[in-house]
């Protein structure tokens, strides 16, 4: 009641609203007040919501909400979504353009969202791809067991995948600028990402295939099976990384210094790392 008459006196003001364990659903009592709020957030609520149409919501967060369908506002652009496990699909936003789910384990499509630039989406075990979108910049996949592969992004700038251990391919793309993967050990192939300007691989002990790459400031490899045994001084898996290193160690004594340094050491641009080599991460960096 408190909050109801709050909203009265203040409805032509009102740009915001956030509900927490809430005992029921107040939304369509208030909907004549609230219809033109920009940013919902509603946390813990066990009540059946109906979310109704706002034409000019711009940001919707939903915590543990027992929520089956999600109207399309006009104008929404940020969906958080988390724990609502009746959610099956998030579908037809064509204006959405960050979208982060958090341990939907009924979810199985994102589909028909022509805008989105950044996906996040972790412990979603339902889904098993992500549609191609030529908007998408940024991709983030956690703990979802049933992706398979990445497909190509033409405008994909940064990817991220942790914890994927169905995980086998990864295709290529165009612009990726950044790619860090973690604890994938199904995956065995990373096609060409020409124009990649950081790499980090950890913990992928079945990777066969890692293509050269031109364009690198940064590559760390760690506790990757395979290239903890190729990878040495003499012996190093790609031309390009042998041939610079060479040209360090024939200049050691006079502009270049050699440092073990550990996983939390500052990270230079310059740097050039390859993991495993004597059982540390050594930097070679011009003095």
């Amino acid at each position: 009641m408190e909050t109801t008459n709050l909203i009265t006196m203040n409805n032509k003001q009102l740009s915001e609203l956030y509900f927490e364990n809430s005992p029921e659903s107040p939304i369509l009592d208030l909907y004549s007040y609230i219809k033109n709020i920009r940013k919902l957030s509603i946390i813990n609520s066990i009540y059946n919501i109906n979310i109704p149409r706002f034409d000019k919501l711009y940001t919707l967060k939903l915590v543990n909400c027992d929520v089956h369908y999600i109207n399309n506002p006009t104008f929404l652009k940020n969906l958080y979504l988390e724990s609502c496990i009746n959610i099956k699909s998030i579908k037809n936003k064509p204006l959405l353009v960050n979208l982060e789910l958090v341990n939907m384990e009924n979810i199985t499509d994102i589909i028909n969202l022509n805008s989105i630039i950044n996906i996040k989406i972790k412990n979603c075990p339902k889904i098993c791809e992500i549609q191609y979108y030529d908007t998408l910049k940024t991709l983030e996949i956690d703990n979802c067991n049933c992706i398979e592969s990445i497909q190509s992004y033409n405008k994909l700038e940064i990817l991220t995948l942790l914890n994927l251990n169905k995980l086998s391919s990864v295709f290529t793309q165009k612009i990726l600028k950044k790619m860090e993967v973690y604890n994938c050990n199904s995956l065995y192939n990373i096609s060409e990402l020409s124009n990649l300007n950081n790499l980090v691989l950890s913990n992928c002990n079945n990777i066969i295939k890692i293509p050269e790459y031109n364009k690198l400031d940064t590559c760390i490899i760690t506790n990757c099976i395979y290239y903890n045994e190729i990878i040495n001084y003499n012996n190093i898996s790609h031309s390009i990384y042998k041939d610079k290193l060479e040209k360090n160690i024939e200049k050691i004594q006079k502009k270049y210094i050699k440092k073990c340094i550990n996983s939390n050491s500052k990270k230079y641009k310059n740097d050039i790392f390859c993991s495993n080599i004597m059982n540390n991460i050594m930097s070679f960096r011009v003095i």
